[in-house]
């Protein structure tokens, strides 16, 4: 599972992702970083109007800086 932090960086930013079932997304624009609130949340990202959980994500590269 990737880091909060790396999570926060890629917030407003192009980036490359990839899912543990093997699927990725490439060039692709991090529209906001959702903070968990309770310990029962996770932390999210939304690509589009895509939201992704913390756990779903393999790896994050972030393209620009």
């Amino acid at each position: 599972m990737i880091s909060e932090k790396l999570m926060r960086q890629a917030d407003g930013k192009m980036i490359n992702l990839s899912f543990f079932p093997g699927e990725e997304l490439k060039c692709v624009k991090c529209t906001n970083f959702y903070r968990k609130e309770d310990d029962d949340e996770e932390n999210m990202i939304e690509v589009g109007n895509i939201i992704i959980n913390q756990s779903e994500i393999k790896s994050l590269e972030i393209l620009d800086n």
